[in-house]
């Protein structure tokens, strides 16, 4: 089984959302990626945020877990102040969340992990099952 991250940095005001726009598919996603043997989900959400940013976050949030038959997905979500992002092959920007959710360049599944993060009634990680 493959164990994977994604993750959603929200400004604090939560209007803006940190997204990458990768280059396979030509869309945008949270940033995120694999787990490395031997680590924690937590762990690799931290490193792959500092990988695509340059900027180093410890406080994520793990909101929900997605399980596919050969995969698992831990959505997480940190809040902090905007900053500007390190050049890289797949650039990561902020984009006002409102806009972004309307945006046919956003991966689908990430509507619903954007809305689950930014709503407060939910306190409990969320268990999904893909189909």
């Amino acid at each position: 089984m493959k164990h994977y991250v994604i993750g959603f940095y929200f400004t604090q005001d939560y209007q803006r959302v940190a997204l990458i726009r990768k280059k396979k598919p030509d869309k945008l996603n949270g940033v995120g990626g694999h787990v490395e043997d031997r680590e924690t989900f937590t762990g690799a959400m931290i490193r792959e945020f500092d990988e695509e940013t340059g900027r180093y976050e410890g406080d994520w949030f793990l909101k929900a877990t997605q399980m596919g038959y050969d995969y698992s997905l831990c959505v997480f979500m940190a809040v902090g102040p905007e900053f500007n992002p390190i050049e890289a092959e797949e650039q990561v920007t902020f984009y006002n969340v409102r806009e972004v959710l309307s945006n046919p360049d956003l991966i689908p599944n990430c509507v619903w992990m954007i809305g689950l993060c930014l709503d407060k009634k939910i306190d409990n990680v969320v268990q999904v099952l893909a189909t």
